[in-house]
């Protein structure tokens, strides 16, 4: 074995901290798009909801109840994860 001054000469090439910043780019962008969909989901999933009840206000319809049902869940998913992708990308923590 050879006389190791710095620790890191132990780290493979593949594994250094070159090339980082294109990895953190296509992190922002990946946390961007996801941004953009669901900001895109809660708007759409939103004004189906909205629609769903008032047509079933309106008409009584009973057999979009499973559909509105469906939009619910997606609303509360879509605003769940833009929450936690704003959480995220600001760094707040909530305790």
């Amino acid at each position: 074995m050879g006389n190791f001054s710095n620790v890191t000469d132990f780290i493979p090439p593949s594994e250094s901290r070159r090339g980082t910043a294109a990895v953190d780019w296509v992190r922002i962008a990946i946390r961007i798009i996801a941004l953009i969909l669901c900001v895109i989901g809660t708007m759409a999933n939103g004004s189906l909801l909205a629609l769903l009840v008032y047509a079933r206000r309106k008409f009584g319809n009973n057999v979009s109840s499973f559909i509105a049902n469906q939009s619910a869940m997606d609303l509360f998913a879509c605003l769940s994860r833009l929450i936690t992708i704003a959480v995220d990308m600001t760094k707040a923590y909530i305790i």
